[in-house]
């Protein structure tokens, strides 16, 4: 309870619901992909029954098998998934997941209407910080400073330590409103709070 009014405490249940954030149209395509995960029906996904389902994907989409480094990312993404690491993906866990892959759909400026004003001034400090001339505008190496604060804040703290993976501008200077435009959805997916502090933060392409 000591943390409940820090960056890294409860926020309320509706807030880290990242599913609440979906269209209707959203929400049913996400169940039937559960469903598809889940053939026995027990509302629990086992590490095999979520390989089969990639296994299957990949016959239909490739006409071939899993590769064994393919099948071994697909166990990975499981225990990635697995946040209460019990073994199998619950609706909530896979939710949580699936929900980011969704919004990433989503127009950029839409995310934006999305934070919440504490999230937005959370990370604007930060910026302003580093932004020593006042302008507006970062250059690379301190807007790489900007993301590892804010993750560090929150706990998400990279286990190989590389940041530079979470950085989705390309330009060399980066100013505010596209840092916060593409970084949106980075904030959503930020909003769990999740037990171990797994996290399901995009990557830029270049990684």
């Amino acid at each position: 309870m000591e943390n409940a009014t820090t960056d890294k405490g409860w926020s309320c249940f509706k807030c880290e619901n990242l599913g609440s954030l979906l269209e209707e149209e959203d929400t049913q395509l996400m169940i039937d992909n559960f469903d598809q995960h889940d053939p026995d029906q027990n509302t629990q996904v086992t590490v095999d029954e979520f390989v089969a389902f990639q296994q299957n994907l990949c016959r239909q989409m490739k006409g071939r098998e899993l590769s064994e480094s393919e099948e071994q990312e697909a166990r990975d993404a499981f225990d990635n998934i697995d946040i209460n690491r019990d073994g199998s993906i619950g609706w909530w866990e896979f939710v949580t997941a699936e929900s980011v892959h969704f919004l990433q759909k989503k127009p950029k400026e839409y995310l934006v209407k999305l934070l919440t004003p504490r999230e937005i001034q959370r990370i604007r400090d930060i910026y302003k910080e580093k932004d020593f001339n006042g302008q507006g505008m970062l250059v690379q190496n301190y807007y790489q400073e900007v993301i590892k604060q804010w993750m560090e804040g929150l706990g998400l703290e990279p286990k190989d330590g590389d940041y530079t993976k979470y950085l989705l501008v390309e330009s060399g200077i980066v100013q505010w409103d596209t840092f916060l435009r593409e970084h949106a959805i980075s904030i959503l997916s930020a909003r769990p709070n999740i037990s171990g502090k797994k996290h399901f933060l995009p990557v830029s392409h270049r990684s």
